[in-house]
């Protein structure tokens, strides 16, 4: 991103120091192989420009596939996420009634590192919420919520292993996050 806002002739705020950097801030990044729709990056800006005008210089640089969909101020703070939503498509046998006894058990136990304290177990049930499922043969969608942010975040692969711990190998698996959300479940913007 750095790199397209200097392509773009963004005229971004700099770090100050010996290697000044453009100032980025993305409140809740991606983990690898998860795609993200609506995504969120901060930057300051050091003249007057048009929104309109950042997005459309952008779009013209960025490579396939990513695409700036609206510039604006930014309304919440990092601090303020408190959830994400993501889409969850898997497939193996039977998974439909192997996913329905996983999580209608009395704990989903998963495998937490901390810098802190190492190498924890904990129970994600309680603030693990199922939004939908669909079963179409082999094939499982789930849209499920769960924490992010500064007080508990757990990422949807601690999910993910935990049933395939459970299940087996899973033979395909996708996973969107569908929106970042503050606290009482509003929309992150």
């Amino acid at each position: 991103m750095q790199r397209a806002l200097k392509r773009a002739h963004i005229p971004a705020w700099y770090s100050e120091g010996f290697n000044p950097r453009i100032y980025l801030s993305f409140p809740l990044a991606l983990s690898v192989g998860i795609v993200g729709r609506h995504e969120f990056m901060d930057f300051y800006i050091t003249e007057e420009i048009s929104f309109d005008e950042i997005k459309d210089r952008m779009n013209q640089v960025l490579p396939e596939g990513l695409q700036i969909i609206e510039v604006h101020a930014p309304v919440n703070e990092a601090k303020d996420i408190f959830g994400a939503e993501y889409k969850i498509v898997m497939s193996g046998k039977d998974i439909a009634a192997h996913f329905e006894q996983f999580v209608s058990g009395d704990r989903i136990d998963v495998k937490k590192h901390s810098k802190k304290k190492g190498e924890v177990i904990l129970d994600i049930k309680p603030y693990t919420e199922i939004l939908s499922k669909t079963a179409n043969g082999d094939e499982l969608t789930a849209e499920l919520r769960l924490p992010a942010g500064n007080e508990l975040n757990i990422n949807p692969s601690l999910f993910l292993d935990a049933f395939a711990e459970i299940y087996g190998e899973l033979e395909k698996i996708y996973v969107e996050r569908t929106k970042i959300l503050c606290d009482m479940g509003a929309e992150f913007v």
